[in-house]
């Protein structure tokens, strides 16, 4: 297996953690999106969209971040697991597909304020965005419950889809944390995961020192 990545991207580190958490066997291959080579022939063949991340699995490749977990979550979890990061009960996984649909949406609204792609070209960050962005945290806050995690008392892809999204922030003068205390709770609870320093911390502190030193 092969997961085609790059670590400034919030996506590639969400199914990054998937894989680390699954521990599946893999090869990761690092794509210079600043060198084009998620344009290149070689990488379209694996996925069509000349985005990161893809997956490689014998023949069969996929692209989507989203589908590339529940791929790996449905092809390698064990069956017989407790506390499974894609649930196989169909109301517990559609509360879990609920809530990766609802992050893409909530993924786009920070971004649009939080943009990498602004910050490394020394653009400032567009404050109108900004309402948007903290309405995206309102929804999330309003959808935590008694439980520490989104769906109940472990975490699932949902849960580190939303933390790759709302880690955005930790690239940029956010101190807005205090308006959603549910919210600011969970997500340090995620960051104490086995698997999220790997995945997740490291390369997020990486892209923002990288971003104070342009």
């Amino acid at each position: 297996m092969e997961f085609y990545y790059h670590p400034i991207s919030p996506p590639s580190q969400a199914v990054w953690m998937v894989l680390n958490t699954l521990g599946v066997n893999y090869g990761a291959k690092e794509v210079q999106l600043m060198k084009g080579e998620q344009r290149s022939k070689e990488f379209l063949k694996i996925n069509p969209m000349g985005k990161v991340p893809a997956l490689k699995d014998g023949e069969f490749t996929l692209g989507e971040s989203r589908a590339i977990a529940m791929y790996l979550c449905t092809a390698y979890e064990p069956k017989f697991k407790e506390g499974k990061l894609y649930p196989r009960d169909a109301q517990e996984m559609a509360r879990v597909n609920m809530l990766l649909n609802l992050d893409a949406s909530f993924y786009n609204k920070i971004y649009d304020y939080a943009s990498i792609g602004r910050m490394l070209q020394r653009q400032p960050l567009e404050q109108e965005n900004l309402a948007p962005a903290k309405e995206a945290l309102s929804n999330l806050e309003s959808l935590m419950t008694e439980y520490p995690y989104f769906t109940g008392d472990h975490p699932t892809i949902a849960d580190i889809f939303i933390l790759s999204t709302v880690k955005l922030l930790d690239l940029t003068d956010f101190n807005g944390w205090s308006e959603y205390p549910k919210l600011m709770k969970w997500k340090k609870l995620m960051e104490t995961l086995p698997q999220y320093e790997k995945s997740m911390g490291k390369p997020v502190r990486e892209t923002a020192e990288l971003l104070k030193n342009l």
